[in-house]
């Protein structure tokens, strides 16, 4: 069983975005063959306990992304916030260059819908999410980058 545990953790150390999670999911694939109560005897049985772990982990995350975007909006839709991370985030969004800017402003600091976005820039209803979580990963890289600029003054 180490030996197979110990490949586990190697093959998910291999799996690019799910690396920084590979000693958790390892664990939690662990854990899920012990209160199973399976027999894992080879690599196959192994693979396909992970399997179900990984799904459970991806759904997990995705329902977590959405409650952190949920709050996001709200924040940022919520004009009487007055903490410097809202300030700083509504001036990146009024600064952005085009399309990200203008569908960020529309979602977040407007509270347009895809179908008024997709008006407002002229692009297709279905191009507007994509648009959009384009410009949440720009914004989150600028404000990553302002962060480590501001602990590495200090």
């Amino acid at each position: 069983m180490d030996d197979l545990s110990r490949d586990l953790k190697c093959y998910i150390r291999n799996i690019p975005g799910i690396r920084q999670y590979a000693d958790d999911l390892c664990q939690e694939t662990l854990l899920y063959i012990h209160n199973n109560r399976l027999e894992v005897k080879t690599w196959k049985d192994m693979k396909q306990c992970f399997k179900s772990v990984r799904n459970e982990f991806t759904r997990n995350m995705t329902k977590e992304k959405k409650a952190q975007e949920e709050a996001l909006l709200n924040e940022l839709s919520d004009s009487s916030n007055t903490s410097p991370l809202y300030a700083l985030s509504r001036t990146l969004i009024k600064n952005m260059k085009d399309p990200y800017g203008k569908a960020l402003k529309l979602y977040y600091l407007d509270g347009k819908d895809g179908k008024a976005i997709s008006k407002g820039l002229n692009v297709p209803y279905k191009n507007v999410f994509v648009i959009l979580q384009r410009g949440r990963k720009t914004l989150k890289k600028l404000l990553k980058e302002i962060m480590e600029f501001s602990n590495e003054s200090r």
